[in-house]
């Protein structure tokens, strides 16, 4: 539970190396999209040698993997993508879709729900997709309650 939580909260932490506008367009080029490309071998080289990170670690170079295989740092595939690499990746697309970026406005929790069922199977693992799915009227009542999240 704490090795999730932790891969939850530290899948970014190679962003720190990316510069801020960057980060910040609302249009990327083929070589900045490579750039941000980089953070997730950033991320793991930054928790090297830490021993009590070395799961939260793997997460983390990991987490930008599809489940088609179309994913970086190394193309894994299904399986091959390491189970806590693919739970970040569903957290991390269902935060991103939720939440406004410099690039796109928020969507709202059905829409986002929806978008993470369309691409089961292909970016994301149908088994955790289904799990993951199977929590939406908790997952939206959580939003409700914490976040400025409106359901519709």
């Amino acid at each position: 539970m704490r090795e999730r939580k932790d891969a939850c909260f530290l899948h970014d932490i190679g962003r720190i190396y990316i510069e801020e506008d960057l980060l910040k367009k609302t249009r990327l080029a083929q070589e900045d999209f490579e750039e941000i490309k980089k953070h997730s071998q950033q991320g793991a080289d930054i928790m090297e040698g830490i021993n009590f990170l070395e799961g939260v670690r793997e997460a983390v170079l990991y987490h930008q993997e599809r489940y088609d295989g179309k994913g970086y740092p190394s193309g894994l595939k299904g399986s091959k993508i390491p189970l806590l690499s693919r739970i970040v990746s569903i957290a991390d697309a269902f935060d991103a879709m939720t939440s406004n970026r410099p690039y796109k406005t928020k969507m709202n929790l059905i829409e986002a729900m929806d978008e993470i069922e369309k691409n089961s199977g292909t970016q994301f693992d149908p088994e955790l997709c289904a799990i993951f799915l199977k929590y939406r009227d908790s997952i939206e009542d959580i939003a409700k309650k914490h976040f400025e999240y409106p359901a519709e």
